[in-house]
């Protein structure tokens, strides 16, 4: 098992998919009708830096409706089958159309990540410039693997650049509002309808910045989706 997930991560950590953790489902909350109480293990995958974006640049035909969705699950299986799993041995709980698993939750347990002032999670060497692609269930119990447990890097922060930096008012209390943030980005002509500058303030993880286009492009299609719920 642990030869196969060795190999899985080889295979994906070339085109940038390099955060990665699994281990036991037990400790997890679950609660879905869409998989089978007898998965045993979980995997969760995903992206820091800029490294993936190029790889999506070359593959972006994949699916016009929702290509970077479609890249990861069509790309992730085929190389879980190239490294010996069968495909009766894991199942795809996110990307999911019916199902949203807790993923930062999910996130924090495997130490990728901590919650920050931003609102948004953080990890230790991407700060928030990574991105949680997919996550699998497996029948087997799989090894614990993943990062060492860390404190959030806000804690040490003293200067708090992300506070002074938004340009609304989702900051006013010192905590993240979320209805602050997203009545301001609704707002027309809003500055933060293609990037955030509280977020672009944080020190954390700064030489992995994602370039403008790739900034544009996850907050253009997270204002779409804002703009349905709203």
């Amino acid at each position: 098992m642990s030869s196969k997930i060795e190999l899985f991560q080889s295979l994906i950590s070339r085109n940038g998919l390099n955060l990665f953790a699994c281990g036991s489902i037990d400790k997890i909350s679950l609660t879905s009708k869409s998989f089978s109480p007898l998965f045993k293990g979980a995997m969760i995958v995903g992206n820091g830096g800029a490294d993936f974006w190029n790889f999506f640049l070359r593959e972006k035909n994949v699916d016009h409706k929702n290509p970077i969705d479609q890249l990861v699950i069509n790309f992730l299986e085929k190389k879980l089958k190239e490294s010996g799993f069968s495909s009766t041995e894991f199942q795809r709980l996110y990307p999911h159309s019916d199902y949203t698993p807790p993923l930062l939750q999910i996130s924090r347990h495997f130490n990728l990540s901590r919650p920050s002032k931003l609102g948004l999670d953080l990890n230790p060497e991407f700060g928030s410039w990574f991105g949680l692609r997919a996550l699998f269930l497996f029948k087997e119990a799989l090894p614990e693997i993943g990062p060492t447990a860390f404190k959030s890097p806000c804690d040490q922060c003293t200067l708090r650049p992300c506070l002074t930096n938004c340009p609304g008012t989702t900051f006013k209390n010192g905590n993240f509002d979320l209805e602050d943030c997203s009545t301001f980005r609704l707002r027309e002509n809003s500055p933060c309808d293609k990037k955030c500058d509280a977020r672009i303030a944080c020190p954390v993880g700064k030489e992995h910045q994602y370039s403008k286009e790739q900034m544009s492009y996850h907050y253009e299609h997270g204002l779409k989706m804002l703009k349905k719920l709203c």
